[in-house]
């Protein structure tokens, strides 16, 4: 028995000297630490690039019939390659040190006497005789006057090397035999480029004479500037749908949207963030202290903020417990930097800087809800919530789930059994349903209970919008209603801007008429 143990054991043991692999491509040359290796987003091309040799090279993968293989499609000189996420398209960073004739380092050195003549070489050296009279005249004019020897000896100033760039743009033939089409470069005036990004628009980072670098955003189809110049982030991810990205700044994270113009919608007072991936409208970004997840719509302007793991994990303060309510345990952080790799089986999987894997659990029905929703599944969205998630939580995920969802879409999130008054009467509101904001307010009047305003949804003994204002003036007749109405009044009216809206205001326990709330 044991014998078959441990033959079992070593049957299900893999090593990766026993594993069989594929040569892809010979490379020009060896590959060393800074060497980059990166796919295009269809997975179909492979450039690897040598910063240091400034080299580059494509490698792209034919699938001709009886032709299975990886071929050379592209090389040059290049710093930095980035890809486009929607065609077969790359643009190469290519900066150079240009080169100044070297000055001589005394006047009576051998090869300075060969190159110039007296004349010459005087010319090519500033007058230092000169310098000391226009100094003598501001100092002492009895101060002996330096040997000329000493006049000859002084060293010129080596100039530095400038620096010159350019920022070309690739494209290939995306068939069964890839082919290299042709490049154009991008005009960027006297500013000199410094970095470029990658993704639904090329990024330029660039920097004019006397001036800090700035980002511009093009094109890939004709090369136009979109957007205006903005401060050069540090990293740049964009969502799987092309319609949002996030800046990496050193004290935050801008949420920018594309349509209908370029534009930040929301800055995010995330620090020092290092890596960072999108699921579709979901951010998970790592910093030195913690690991966040970020559900955001750019329709919306909605963002929410969810810390996963930190050093500190499950606090016992009120907030992070009731964090931990809808979202789990907050997990332990690994020490070190981080990679996001992505998810997988409701898992997020980090790696260190040693390429040790970690996973940190999505699984808790308060994230699934609301990364369900972010898919565009709102129905099973609402059903994990209304199941799952403690009553007392569901405002804040009705919020996320009214942000991913459609307009219509509010009747389904109404259903969640934990909304209180106070959302579900903006919810109503928001969306031109007078009646279920009617049923809110009859359910607030008498006490909020769930049982009451579950027979208030009932057609029959629904108050009609007379009865609703009506409520309104006999709550404010109360020793407690008239100031606590009339701030849940306010909370429900003043998120609606588009349309003017009744508002009720007692006098003397009297209706005294209606006005337009304006937020």
């Amino acid at each position: 028995m044991d014998m078959d143990k441990n033959v079992d054991s070593k049957d299900r043991t893999m090593h990766l000297e026993n594993v069989g692999s594929l040569v892809l491509a010979n490379l020009d040359f060896p590959v060393q630490e800074d060497t980059r290796i990166e796919s295009s987003p269809s997975g179909r091309y492979i450039s690897v690039v040598w910063p240091k040799l400034n080299q580059y090279s494509v490698y792209g993968y034919c699938s001709k019939e009886n032709d299975f293989s990886w071929r050379l499609i592209d090389s040059g000189e290049g710093s930095q390659l980035v890809w486009s996420t929607t065609a077969p398209i790359y643009a190469v960073l290519t900066i150079a040190l240009m080169p100044l004739a070297t000055m001589p380092l005394a006047l009576e050195s051998a090869p300075m006497q060969m190159m110039y003549s007296k004349s010459e070489a005087a010319d090519a050296l500033p007058s230092v005789a000169d310098g000391n009279q226009d100094s003598g005249k501001d100092g002492d004019a009895t101060e002996p006057a330096q040997p000329e020897v000493a006049e000859e000896k002084q060293v010129p100033t080596q100039p530095e090397p400038s620096v010159s760039g350019n920022v070309i743009v690739h494209a290939i033939e995306d068939s069964e035999e890839p082919k290299y089409i042709g490049s154009s470069e991008i005009s960027l005036g006297d500013a000199q480029p410094v970095k470029i990004f990658g993704g639904s628009l090329l990024g330029i980072s660039a920097s004019e004479p006397s001036s800090k670098p700035s980002l511009r955003f093009f094109s890939w189809v004709d090369f136009s500037p979109v957007g205006s110049n903005i401060l050069s982030p540090n990293w740049i991810s964009w969502d799987p749908e092309s319609t949002m990205c996030a800046l990496g700044y050193d004290s935050s994270i801008q949420m920018c949207a594309v349509y209908p113009q370029f534009h930040c919608f929301a800055s995010l007072g995330i620090s020092q963030s290092e890596s960072a991936f999108w699921q579709p409208r979901q951010l998970y970004v790592s910093t030195p202290t913690s690991i966040n997840a970020i559900f955001t719509d750019s329709r919306e302007g909605y963002v929410e903020v969810i810390c996963l793991a930190d050093f500190n994990g499950q606090n016992k303060g009120t907030q992070s417990q009731k964090q931990g309510y809808v979202f789990g345990h907050r997990r332990l952080r690994p020490s070190g930097p981080l990679r996001l790799v992505g998810t997988k089986h409701s898992y997020l999987v980090i790696q260190d800087s040693l390429e040790r894997p970690f996973l940190v659990s999505l699984r808790s029905y308060g994230l699934r809800s609301r990364s369900v929703a972010a898919k565009g599944d709102i129905d099973t969205a609402v059903t994990l919530a209304a199941k799952y998630v403690r009553p007392v939580l569901h405002d804040g995920t009705a919020q996320c789930l009214l942000a991913m969802g459609s307009d219509k879409d509010f009747e389904k999130v109404l259903s969640l059994p934990g909304l209180s008054p106070e959302m579900r009467i903006s919810i109503a509101i928001r969306h031109g349903d007078w009646h279920s904001a009617a049923r809110a307010f009859q359910a607030h009047s008498l006490g909020v209970n769930d049982t009451i305003y579950s027979n208030l949804t009932n057609t029959e003994t629904c108050c009609s919008l007379d009865t609703f204002f009506l409520i309104v003036s006999c709550t404010m007749q109360s020793k407690t209603g008239p100031k606590f109405m009339h701030s849940a009044m306010v909370s429900a009216f003043k998120c609606i801007s588009t349309s003017p809206l009744p508002a009720i205001f007692c006098s003397n326990n009297t209706l005294v008429g209606s006005c337009t709330l304006i937020n």
